[in-house]
């Protein structure tokens, strides 16, 4: 278990297992937020999105198994950034990914982050 940071308000770990050879990442939040069972919903409704989102693997919303709200995830190739040169680039990358997550249902995830407004 490795600590990986970059997280805003998230402990943050990456997990490796050997048999079978697998690579996860383990997000610990503050007792009583919310936010594991939010983004479990939201990555549920993705399903992935070809690659470009990870899967739930579990999710422990009130913290009974991980001492505090948290969610375990596929990793992603790469690296995080939250911290772009060019907000032109970073507006930009987020539209794409907007559009390809407007492929999937909005249903199922819209009450997770709140309502949608025009």
């Amino acid at each position: 278990m490795r600590r990986l940071t970059g997280g805003i308000h998230a402990a943050t770990h990456l997990l490796r297992t050997s048999q079978p050879s697998s690579e996860m990442v383990l997000r610990r939040f503050p007792p009583g937020d919310d936010a594991a069972a939010r983004e479990a919903v939201v990555l549920a409704a993705l399903d992935g999105l070809d690659g470009w989102a990870p899967k739930v693997r579990d999710v422990d919303p009130a913290g009974h198994r991980f001492g505090e709200p948290a969610i375990l995830i596929t990793r992603l190739p790469g690296r995080a950034d939250i911290t772009s040169a060019s907000p032109s680039v970073t507006a930009e990358q987020l539209g794409r990914g907007r559009v390809r997550a407007g492929c999937r249902s909005g249903r199922a995830y819209r009450g997770a982050v709140g309502p949608v407004r025009p």
